[in-house]
């Protein structure tokens, strides 16, 4: 019995397409929220696959289509264009893929980056970023490591490290921390500390996150510390209190609940 003839019509790849952006973005927020079981984030995961598979069965034919989702300038539509890109066996659709994250800047980049992470790289598509990661840290550089990281092609030097967590731009210095925590690295108390007292809450939320990830003992004590005049933008310290702490923290949290500045997230 011969193989199935797919018919590709323009309307409903788009419709995959924008499926896979939606989805993707659901599946972000589903990690962390309390409504979400593990058994409904497979379910999810599950309709983005399906989805994909839908994009993949008639790339051939509407590959424009993807690559104009790929060149978005909606970051959204750019994550769905190269994550499914790269789960074609295109010719080609890799190298394009690294090509436009290479060009890409500000959220395109990190949808990007996003979609190299999560999406299968062969071996060229890896080397490339291993080069790219080997750069002057920036916001390229760092997510190029974050991808081979989550590929298990990271090769992190110490010196390296210490770079990314002392770059001048914060974004750079949170995914130094972020590689902390993918990856388990022991490091020195006095990066910490310097984390600690940086003036971007995003890198002080970043490390503590990277030191509970490392079973570093001082990670509780600071986040009390950091809690103990709590304001919006504290929100990641304040939860990851409410995920470590003791009975002892119930007060402060009892006082968060209570105020609206707080926003939904309080609850």
């Amino acid at each position: 019995m011969s193989a199935p003839t797919w018919t590709f019509i323009p309307d409903i790849l788009e419709e995959h397409l924008e499926e896979v952006a939606f989805l993707w973005g659901q599946r972000r927020e589903a990690l962390r929220s309390p409504e979400y079981t593990p058994r409904s984030v497979a379910d999810l995961e599950e309709r983005i696959a399906a989805h994909v598979q839908g994009v993949v069965a008639v790339a051939a034919d509407g590959i424009e289509l993807v690559r104009a989702a790929l060149a978005s300038d909606d970051a959204e539509a750019a994550f769905a264009g190269a994550f499914s890109l790269l789960h074609t066996s295109l010719p080609g659709a890799e190298r394009e893929v690294l090509d436009a994250f290479e060009a890409a800047e500000g959220d395109r980049l990190l949808a990007l980056g996003e979609a190299l992470k999560h999406a299968p790289l062969g071996p060229a598509g890896i080397g490339r970023l291993a080069l790219l990661a080997g750069g002057e840290p920036s916001p390229r550089t760092a997510a190029a490591a974050e991808a081979l990281a989550f590929h298990g092609a990271l090769e992190l030097k110490p010196d390296r490290l210490a770079a990314l967590l002392g770059a001048e731009d914060a974004a750079v210095r949170c995914a130094g921390w972020r590689l902390v925590g993918y990856m388990l690295v022991p490091v020195e108390a006095k990066l910490y500390a310097r984390a600690l007292r940086d003036e971007e809450a995003a890198v002080r939320d970043a490390a503590l996150l990277a030191g509970a990830w490392c079973s570093v003992q001082g990670v509780p004590a600071a986040a009390r510390k950091i809690a103990a005049e709590p304001g919006p933008e504290h929100a990641s310290t304040l939860y990851l209190l409410a995920v470590l702490g003791a009975s002892e923290d119930l007060a402060l949290f009892q006082r968060i609940a209570a105020d609206p500045a707080f926003g939904p997230e309080r609850f």
